[in-house]
């Protein structure tokens, strides 16, 4: 009788909890004079994918969202963001509290690469930037045509809702016990006994092209995932008839005498065993024990 790895796999459905409609929205009222979005395309800091009254607006995934215009000498926790992000994109500055001429230079070569005239950034307007919340993130709808006017605040473009939690649904009842894992795609991540995702997976889940078909059916749809044992187990396969019950417990008869089994799993008329005594092994289970055998 040999032994074979054992990893438990399943076919899973994966449920995920959304937070609510994001949006790329602008900074001012305005008429749309140029667009790059596509549906199902990524928004990317440091693009231009609107213009607005013929001025580019610069989209930007700074940590904290600007909220007013920023001059040389401004402060502030929106002006570290903004630093950073800028750094982040190679543009020549290093991070920092103050904006200052490299600040604002790197800035107007941004909207100078979109297309904008140096001439016309003389400070870093809430005008000319919109929000992105990642610094590459898709875009879920391009509700705003060029030509239509749209007002401040207004979207600009859809985003996909954060991802809140993400669970298997249903998790099956007759699971190997020990730790798992969920496979998507390329991707494995832990889960808990419940079948959850920790939270700081959630946004490598929404990177998946798995999670990206799945939302383009609907919020609902869940995503095909396979769910199996973090570390496979050595088990014996053998029918269900070799197997013994008595009190709770399970043996099989092997060399003639009763040994302590675990049971693991049952799948496809096969039944996977494992020897209780560490180091345990078997070699010659008889696999259709008489009726009336007992494990005693």
């Amino acid at each position: 009788m040999s032994e074979r790895s054992f990893s438990d796999e399943r076919a899973v459905g994966v449920a995920v909890e959304y937070g609510p409609a994001r949006a790329l929205t602008s900074g001012r009222t305005g008429i749309v004079t140029a667009s790059t979005c596509e549906k199902g395309a990524a928004l990317t800091s440091g693009s231009a994918p609107f213009s607005v009254d013929g001025s580019p607006v610069i989209a930007l995934a700074t940590s904290v969202p600007l909220w007013r215009d920023l001059a040389i000498g401004a402060k502030g926790s929106d002006v570290v963001a903004l630093r950073t992000e800028l750094a982040r994109l190679g543009a020549g500055v290093e991070p920092g509290d103050t904006v200052n001429r490299a600040t604002l230079l790197a800035f107007r070569q941004l909207v100078v690469n979109a297309g904008g005239t140096a001439a016309a950034v003389e400070s870093i307007s809430l005008g000319a930037v919109a929000w992105l919340p990642a610094p590459s993130i898709i875009a879920t709808e391009c509700p705003v045509a060029v030509g239509s006017q749209v007002g401040q605040g207004g979207a600009l473009a859809g985003l996909p809702s954060l991802v809140l939690g993400a669970r298997v649904s249903p998790l099956p009842d007759d699971l190997a016990e020990g730790q798992r894992l969920v496979r998507i795609d390329d991707q494995e991540f832990a889960v808990d006994a419940e079948g959850a995702f920790a939270p700081v997976d959630l946004d490598r889940l929404a990177a998946t092209p798995a999670y990206a078909a799945a939302r383009q059916v609907s919020d609902a749809e869940k995503i095909k995932a396979s769910l199996l044992l973090t570390e496979p187990v050595q088990v014996y396969p053998v029918p269900p008839r070799a197997i013994i019950e008595a009190g709770g417990s399970f043996c099989v008869i092997d060399g003639g005498s009763p040994t302590k089994v675990d049971v693991l799993a049952s799948q496809l008329g096969q039944s996977f065993v494992r020897p209780t005594g560490e180091g345990a092994a078997l070699s010659e289970i008889a696999l259709d024990p008489p009726s009336k055998t007992t494990c005693g």
